[in-house]
């Protein structure tokens, strides 16, 4: 399916649009079983649907994948690391440089890389705490406000074509308006700030009256902002409702592509319920979601608790 807008889309633009990237740089460590997760059910679901989709995972040379995902036929591993990430990109001056990276500076590496990889490649960026339930090539170039009543974005995914100059005004901002000391600033507030703020340091753009679309002045197609209930149905400031009684998964509608998890704040709770209470935890929307969607990282998580 077709999801780029604007003339001149090339074969290999084609061919991105059903690359998804999830980038996994945990040095001399495990992968946790909520990243495996990520990357079955997102597997699962372009199987599902027939889907040409191939799912490419960023290591760090000192991880690797289970066999249960490297079988997958949808899935491929490269391996990489900052440095290689971001070569012959805007970022580059940022980190060559000696100015203080801040409070956040690890966070803020993978917010650069995320955009490094499909700023080269094309495709769909995802988080690790996404549990997917339904094939993501629904979804145009863009994404998504993750509360809509106030036009701020959230970077835990988006999809853009190869060589993007969306993707390169946010590379470009985020070295000219680096600040490593607050948190978010280089990643839903980058977005927040270039796509759909009175900002015009660099590209500026502007949201539709209606809020579904970003347009930008010197590019002739726009960005389509995603329904917020398609990736982040649950709010962080609900995220405690993951573990109501699976019944109660009324926020997953028919518009849901995936369960955004939150997994610095879940991370506790569900590693209590790893430890103590395995049938407890399947009876709850967390636990229901991942025994459906991706069931071989569900029993990894139960056997080490490693999330």
């Amino acid at each position: 399916r077709r999801r780029w807008e604007g003339d001149g889309v090339s074969d290999d633009d084609g061919l991105a649009q059903n690359l998804f990237h999830l980038v996994f740089f945990f040095k001399n460590k495990e992968i946790p079983s909520s990243n495996l997760c990520a990357v079955e059910s997102l597997s699962n679901s372009l199987l599902a649907n027939n889907s040409t989709g191939i799912i490419r995972v960023w290591l760090d040379r000192t991880n690797k994948l289970p066999e249960f995902l490297t079988n997958l036929s949808n899935v491929e591993t490269r391996y990489s690391n900052l440095e290689e990430m971001i070569a012959d990109t805007p970022l580059s001056e940022l980190y060559h440089s000696d100015k203080n990276l801040g409070t956040f500076a690890e966070q803020n590496k993978a917010n650069a890389i995320r955009l490094a990889a499909v700023y080269k490649h094309g495709g769909t960026y995802l988080d690790g705490d996404f549990i997917v339930n339904k094939d993501p090539s629904i979804l145009w170039e863009g994404a998504a406000f993750e509360v809509p009543s106030t036009h701020r974005f959230n970077n835990a995914a988006f999809t853009f074509r190869r060589n993007s100059p969306h993707i390169l005004a946010l590379m470009k901002e985020f070295v000219a308006g680096y600040d490593g000391n607050w948190w978010g600033h280089q990643g839903p507030e980058l977005l927040t700030r270039v796509f759909s703020s009175p900002f015009k340091r660099g590209l500026s753009c502007r949201l539709n009256p209606a809020a579904t679309r970003v347009s930008c002045e010197g590019i002739d197609y726009d960005i389509r902002v995603w329904s917020t209930n398609a990736v982040y149905p649950l709010p962080y400031q609900s995220y405690m409702d993951l573990f109501k009684p699976a019944n109660q998964s009324k926020f997953i509608t028919d518009e849901t592509v995936m369960v955004h998890c939150w997994h610095k704040a879940t991370k506790d709770r569900e590693t209590e319920y790893c430890k103590d209470d395995h049938a407890g935890y399947l009876t709850t929307i967390a636990g229901a979601l991942r025994q459906k969607y991706c069931p071989q990282s569900l029993q990894v998580m139960f056997d080490t608790c490693y999330i």
